[in-house]
């Protein structure tokens, strides 16, 4: 690339006039491969195919509704016919007229604007001179800006020969380098999803080329609408405007323009666009005037964000450590305390009948009554502190008349009562513990 070092303001756009006038509609193609580069459309993506310029009709209808329109206008003609020469069917006549009108929006011109060569050309310039931005943003509370300092305008060489009128701008191309993927990377890891934003620039300023017409053959502008189709939608002819539209009118080239951002500037791309003989040409890459101390903050707070991140990773990693180990201490001591207890636990005695077990354990110096009630759904469990062991205490069972039993437990002087009644029975262990419950063959 030539004089690498010129800015906006040194760009050399410049109108040859070609003495060989090619006839030829020539679309471009990319000057450089970009495979390695991604295209900006909705989001970031490789699986891209660059758009060329291309043919079309300036304005086309569906053949089925210049028939109905040609339908419509026969029959007003000879509906108005009729009521000349009978004055009936005026009724016809009228009604006829407004459907006519109605279905003859089917084949009208796009309203819109036509801009001259001239603005054309001055278009043109601008577009190969400006500037791209591509910014990411977050509910429009934080914006950034990619640092794209370079600016590649890869539109690449058309040719528009002077059969052809008519011009329109597409959408703008947008292609970034691969270091696009990292900054939305880092972007959306701190704030979130985000949405992609692109601009042109020229002289400081946001411009649109896209869906623009331009009618090359004329040096003023001027509106689509012209009084000859207002006349002929009147008188319900605009089907042979239509017609015209369609099989005799110039045609119309479809321009997308491509612009690529890069944070280097070894990219050879060249621009050159002949209008009917006269050159556009650019040669040289836009340097931007963004501030990149947006970038560099993200940067700086995206490898801060990575710090705190490992920070806190390490940190729970090594509470998490220190959690197991307390854990496993804990699991050690626990069962350290059920070993002991194990080796100073001594069965001292066990009453049992078809409704309940009772067993009494000394563990260290203290005994305690271990009752299983029987049960059909579910046994009751309890276990009951009985005080400090007795030694001289033995065990002692003493039969009652009726439906009592006494019952005396080794280790413990304590009285212990098993009194039957009809549907239930009770156990009373001093005045520590009475509950009934039902027999197991009634529960």
């Amino acid at each position: 690339m030539k004089n690498k070092n010129k800015s906006n303001d040194d760009i050399t756009d410049k109108f040859i006039n070609e003495i060989e006038d090619n006839n030829l509609f020539i679309p471009n193609k990319p000057k450089l491969d970009l495979t390695n580069y991604y295209k900006l459309i909705d989001d970031i993506t490789k699986k891209h195919t660059f758009s060329s310029c291309k043919k079309c009709k300036i304005q086309e209808f569906p053949l089925l509704d210049l028939i109905i329109v040609i339908f419509f206008s026969i029959t007003f003609y000879l509906l108005f016919l009729t009521v000349i020469l009978t004055g009936n069917s005026i009724f016809y006549f009228i009604l006829i007229y407004f459907i006519g009108l109605i279905v003859q929006v089917k084949v009208f011109p796009i309203p819109c604007n036509y801009n001259s060569k001239i603005e054309f050309e001055n278009d043109i310039y601008k577009l190969l001179k400006s500037s791209a931005e591509i910014s990411l943003t977050k509910y429009k509370k934080k914006t950034c800006n990619y640092p794209g300092k370079y600016i590649f305008d890869i539109t690449g060489d058309i040719n528009i020969p002077k059969d052809i009128k008519f011009v329109k701008f597409g959408n703008i191309q947008y292609y970034v380098d691969e270091g696009i993927v990292d900054f939305k990377k880092h972007f959306d890891t701190l704030y979130g999803k985000s949405q992609l934003k692109k601009k042109l620039m020229c002289d400081d300023k946001q411009f649109s080329l896209s869906n623009l017409y331009y009618d090359l053959s004329s040096d003023n502008n001027y509106y689509s609408i012209t009084i000859k189709t207002r006349i002929l939608s009147f008188l319900l002819l605009e089907w042979i405007e239509a017609i015209y539209y369609n099989y005799f009118s110039s045609n119309c080239i479809i321009i997308y323009p491509a612009k690529l951002i890069s944070k280097q500037n070894n990219v050879y791309a060249e621009t050159k666009i002949n209008i009917h003989g006269n050159v556009i040409e650019n040669k040289y890459y836009v340097v931007s005037k963004i501030d990149t101390e947006q970038s560099e903050n993200l940067e700086q707070e995206y490898l801060n964000n990575l710090k705190n991140i490992k920070e806190k990773k390490e940190k729970e990693k090594e509470e998490k450590r220190k959690e197991m180990e307390r854990k496993q201490i804990e699991k050690e001591r626990r069962l350290e305390r059920q070993r002991d207890r194990e080796n100073n636990t001594e069965i001292l005695c066990n009453y049992k009948t078809n409704n309940f077990n009772i067993t009494f354990k000394k563990i260290y110096d203290e005994v305690y009554a271990y009752l299983v009630v029987y049960q059909k759904n579910k046994n009751i469990k309890k276990e009951i502190d009985l005080g400090e062991y007795e030694e001289y205490a033995e065990e002692e069972i003493i039969d009652k008349e009726g439906n009592s039993v006494t019952y005396y437990p080794k280790g413990k002087d304590i009285k212990i009562e098993f009194i039957n009644f009809e549907y239930k029975y009770i156990i009373k262990i001093g005045t520590i513990f009475s509950e009934s419950y039902y027999y197991y063959s009634n529960s």
